[in-house]
């Protein structure tokens, strides 16, 4: 769990401002937010995704490379 300002709030997040100075995001929940309330929260991890676009890419560098 980190602290954090509120700096903007969206449908699904909540972007925050932390002591140390990041930027994080946090998934929103069921209650109000006000920018500039400090809150506790959990940073929201995204999932990595391999695309096949950004694969092809890469491989068609490499090719050139060789």
């Amino acid at each position: 769990m980190k602290k954090g300002v509120i700096l903007s709030i969206n449908k699904r997040f909540v972007t925050l401002l932390t002591p140390e100075g990041e930027f994080l995001k946090t998934k929103r929940q069921e209650r109000t937010y006000e920018v500039g309330e400090e809150i506790t929260f959990s940073p929201f991890k995204p999932k990595v995704t391999l695309s096949f676009s950004s694969f092809h890419l890469s491989f068609k560098k490499r090719r050139c490379l060789v």
